[in-house]
């Protein structure tokens, strides 16, 4: 056996002990609330075990039509494998090199996979960008049905020159992007720490393999039995699945998110406490099935209380139906625009506005 393939079986080996171990704490605390978060750290190391399982060479008349095609544009391959899962992108790992001196796009490689597999392809980032005449490790992924693309708009409240919203906008493996806008208490440096802290917990635990929900539940769990008191965040989270074209909402105390599609707007609504109240945590999860020209608009508690009619959510709905642009960002800043428009006494409080443009390339390019 190789050194490869000895450091390969030892690393599966300890992936494999690590995960038995965190399900069996998990089954002997059921009774704690630490509990689901033990068997999704689990669950976690066993994808990871089964990605590994699934990376297979392609049949040989693939392999060989891939590798002559590139041979012809000055490219050698080596070590070609194809990652294929049912509820996942193709993904294409190789080891490549220039046959000569001198550099060639990656873009040459995804060419040539588009021509022979069927589908698009992208880079990963973490690719080098150019080939030289020396072997390096290349992944090639599949590339999602639909585009979105992520406008904002910000106004910060009169009283304080320091918004207490924060938000994050994630590319994550899978083809997925996660747009989260979370509201701390009040305004001010305190306010925009603590829903900081909120923000960049949820991404790093939705880009280590979490789940949306249990991202949360982590991120409950530490600041609610934390030995520093904070106070609440409210947290609006939004997975687009850009290959299935669905998205999964998850609100905390959030305010409600709208969804412009043709001509009338969708109204998802929170009934939750915002994170870090209770210990065992309660959310809003809803999943909705996205169509080409949609638009998610997600927007802090200061946008809706500024508004002064009794259903402030349809007064919302009014706003955005009015809006006839088609780009993310001069849709949120006109959102905001109105908002303000219609408050006299000013902004009493720190107003964001977050707007998801969803485009099916299979219909058109945006």
């Amino acid at each position: 056996m190789e050194t490869d393939d000895i450091k390969i079986s030892y690393s599966r080996g300890k992936l494999e002990e690590s995960a038995r171990t965190f399900r069996k704490l998990g089954e002997s605390c059921a009774d704690c609330e630490i509990a689901e978060q033990l068997t999704m750290m689990a669950d976690v190391l066993e994808d990871c075990i089964m990605t590994g399982n699934s990376l297979k060479e392609p049949e040989n008349g693939v392999k060989n039509s891939i590798e002559k095609k590139l041979a012809r544009r000055g490219i050698r391959v080596k070590n070609l494998c194809m990652l294929v899962l049912n509820d996942k992108p193709m993904e294409v790992v190789m080891q490549a090199r220039t046959a000569r001196r001198g550099s060639i796009s990656t873009r040459e490689i995804v060419n040539c996979l588009e021509e022979m597999l069927g589908c698009g392809f992208e880079p990963s980032d973490a690719n080098r960008r150019f080939l030289n005449e020396i072997y390096h490790d290349y992944i090639f992924i599949q590339s999602p049905r639909y585009q979105t693309i992520v406008g904002k708009a910000f106004v910060t409240s009169k009283e304080s020159g320091v918004s207490g919203d924060n938000y994050s906008v994630a590319n994550l493996c899978g083809g997925k992007l996660a747009v989260t806008l979370a509201d701390g208490m009040g305004s001010g440096p305190r306010a925009r720490h603590e829903s900081g802290i909120v923000v960049e917990l949820l991404e790093q635990s939705l880009d280590a393999g979490f789940d949306a929900k249990s991202a949360i539940g982590l991120i409950n769990a530490a600041i609610s039995s934390g030995k520093r008191e904070c106070n609440p965040v409210t947290v609006d989270t939004c997975v687009v699945d850009r290959y299935l074209g669905v998205a999964r909402f998850i609100k905390l105390g959030a305010a409600s998110t709208f969804i412009k599609r043709d001509g009338w707007v969708e109204i998802i609504k929170s009934t939750t406490l915002p994170i870090g109240v209770l210990e065992k945590m309660d959310y809003d999860s809803t999943v909705k099935k996205l169509y080409d020209g949609d638009y998610i608009i997600m927007v802090s508690d200061g946008v809706i209380e500024a508004l002064d009619g009794e259903d402030k959510d349809e007064q919302m709905v009014k706003i955005i139906q009015d809006i006839d642009v088609k780009v993310p960002d001069i849709i949120a800043q006109k959102i905001l625009k109105e908002v303000c428009a219609d408050n006299d006494e000013g902004n009493a409080d720190d107003m964001s506005v977050l707007v998801t443009g969803v485009f099916d390339t299979a219909i058109n390019m945006y």
